[in-house]
């Protein structure tokens, strides 16, 4: 069990870090579908600690997803208002006497 926690902690923190963000969706949907297992069954104090790292690095990963997300976000809207711009340079040059 503690190797299964492990490989998915890494897996998902490998995903994140190539911007694999399907890989991500993936692997979140393994360790929710393990967490559920889990549920059910009584845990000793060692796979609680397991449970706890795993959640840890999951919150790392989440934080890398929401700056990830500001950062296309920023870079969008960048792009947006650069288009406005070009756009309305073009209307200047395609008057007769312009540019």
């Amino acid at each position: 069990m503690k190797q299964q926690f492990v490989a998915l902690g890494t897996a998902l923190e490998q995903a994140a870090q190539n911007d694999d963000w399907l890989q991500v969706t993936q692997i979140d949907k393994q360790i929710n579908d393990l967490l559920l297992q889990l549920r059910q069954q009584s845990l000793s104090d060692a796979t609680l600690a397991q449970v706890k790292m795993l959640q840890q690095r999951h919150q790392q990963v989440a934080a890398q997803c929401r700056a990830r997300v500001e950062e296309l976000r920023h870079k969008l809207q960048q792009h947006q208002s650069q288009r406005q711009g070009r756009q309305a340079y073009s209307l200047f040059g395609d008057e007769p006497g312009g540019a």
